[in-house]
This record gives C-alpha cells, sequence and structure tokens, in this order.
C-alpha cells in the first residue's frame, strides 16, 4: 500500500518537476507559444476537463476561489487583462507568464497571499509549491487556449495561429 502511494505522488510530481527542473532552459521560451500548441493539439472538452483537473490540485476552499463563473471576478478578471494587450503576448516569456499569474492569484485569493513570496520563486519551492504553481500556470494557459480556440479575435490579440492556415 506504501509502495502504491509512493508511485502514484511520483506520478504526480513527475510533470510540475520536468517543468522546474528544466527552468533555465524553458524560462526564456515565448508563452504564446503554449498556448499556440494546446489551441492546435487540443479539443475544447479536452480544455475542459484539464482546467478541471488542475483546479482539484488545489485545496477545497482554494478551488471555490479558482471557478470560472460570472460570479467570480478575482483572479480570473486579473489575467484576462491579457486578453486586451497584444504587446503583453508579444513580449511575455514562460518565466514573465508565471510571476504574473501568481502575483494575481496573490492579489486576489487569500490562500496564495498566505504561502507564497517572493523569496522562494522558483528555486526554493517544496514540492506542494511546485505542483500548485505548475497547476496554477497549466490551468491558466488552458483557460487561455480554450478562449483562444472560441474566438478568432482572441488568436488575433495574442498573435496565434489555430491551424497552420488560418488564424
Amino acid at each position: 500500500m506504501i509502495k502504491k502511494i509512493q508511485e502514484s505522488d511520483e506520478r504526480r510530481n513527475k510533470v510540475p518537476n520536468d517543468f522546474f527542473g528544466n527552468w533555465k532552459n524553458v524560462r526564456e521560451l515565448p508563452y504564446k507559444m503554449n498556448v499556440e500548441k494546446q489551441v492546435r493539439g487540443s479539443k475544447e472538452i479536452t480544455l475542459i476537463n484539464a482546467i478541471q483537473f488542475e483546479k482539484l490540485l488545489f485545496p477545497e476552499h482554494v478551488q471555490k476561489d479558482l471557478e470560472i463563473s460570472q460570479n467570480n471576478y478575482g483572479y480570473w478578471l486579473g489575467v484576462q487583462s491579457t486578453l486586451k494587450d497584444p504587446e503583453w503576448w508579444v513580449k511575455s516569456k514562460i518565466k514573465d507568464a508565471l510571476k504574473f499569474f501568481l502575483q494575481v492569484a496573490k492579489d486576489n485569493i487569500k490562500y496564495f497571499r498566505d504561502h507564497y513570496n517572493d523569496q522562494v520563486f522558483p528555486e526554493k519551492l517544496s514540492q506542494k509549491n511546485r505542483n500548485e504553481l505548475f497547476a496554477l500556470y497549466q490551468m491558466t494557459t488552458l483557460f487561455f487556449a480554450w478562449s483562444a480556440q472560441r474566438e478568432k479575435k482572441l488568436r488575433i490579440v495574442m498573435g496565434i495561429r489555430k491551424s497552420f492556415f488560418f488564424k
């Protein structure tokens, strides 16, 4: 039983550990590349399910704050500000996006204010912090991809193509 729990933890930790383990190589990549990859390679229902999966990695009270709805204006309204800023999409690297998402989360969700400070990013993160920050990053990236799949005008602002031929 203990071995199964350890294997489950290792699988859950693998992607965040790979991401942060390769931080020096990925941090300077253009952020919009990740969104574009998801727009091209994922179906709408897949993106929605993946967003829900990432949200489940947070404590229950935080999941409520990360709910995508008209009644929840905090985090999602903050990150959506980028959808009106083509310059952000041109200039932002993966490190910029992750830091921005974390700052918006800290501005709007008490849990992030209480559990994250700038001194630990990204070198000295606990495994729990790695998992949560990666989940926040991934969930937001998937949200942008889902939004871009649905609206051409957002793809134009982002400067991404849905396919090789069409924006």
